[in-house]
């Protein structure tokens, strides 16, 4: 369905990823969030590991959401679009 060369399409890469998840969501007996993360990360994993706290503790604090709100209030200020500075990251 989906070939290594084509996974270079960041389109296709997300398209891929989200079939995984999905895939794995609807096998999981009980599925939360930390199993299909743990197991996405390691296939045949038999308890959640630290990759799917972390998944989990990602979605709950939203640590990014503080930055990006306060560059964009920033680059308000100076009336300039921050997107050229998000774009050359």
């Amino acid at each position: 369905m989906f070939g290594s060369s084509s996974l270079e399409n960041p389109e296709i890469n997300i398209a891929a990823g989200v079939h995984i998840l999905s895939a794995i969501w609807n096998r999981t007996e009980e599925p939360t969030y930390e199993k299909v993360a743990t197991l996405y990360n390691q296939l045949g994993a038999t308890k959640v590991n630290g990759y799917g706290k972390t998944v989990v503790y990602y979605m709950t604090h939203k640590p990014w959401a503080s930055k990006i709100g306060e560059s964009w209030r920033q680059h308000r200020a100076k009336g300039t679009p921050p997107l050229r500075e998000w774009k050359n990251r």
